[in-house]
């Protein structure tokens, strides 16, 4: 019974701009953006619902708008993560 191991090739060295180094920093696999995003949009929910008690209708309307803006820019987000994970395949930086 004959085992293999494979050993993988060494990489090529990879040049990336600064662009891309940016969005790998900021929108690669363990960014923070993603979690910050969920989390302010789950605190503006909140804090709609509280107002919601107080019968305050203008901070209802206020923060029902702002939990979409911050909705949208958490999905924004997490398209852009999305896309920079699949250009760092792509540049073969992760697996």
């Amino acid at each position: 019974d004959e085992r293999r191991i494979t050993v993988p090739a060494p990489q090529e060295a990879v040049q990336i701009t600064a662009t891309d180094a940016f969005f790998f920093t900021y929108f690669g696999k363990d960014s923070p953006i993603i979690p910050i995003g969920v989390f302010t949009t789950g605190m503006v929910l909140m804090s709609g619902l509280v107002s919601f008690n107080f019968a305050n209708q203008k901070m209802q309307q206020i923060f029902m708008r702002a939990r979409v803006v911050t909705q949208g820019v958490t999905v924004a987000a997490m398209m852009t993560s999305l896309a920079t994970q699949e250009r760092q395949k792509a540049l073969g930086l992760v697996r």
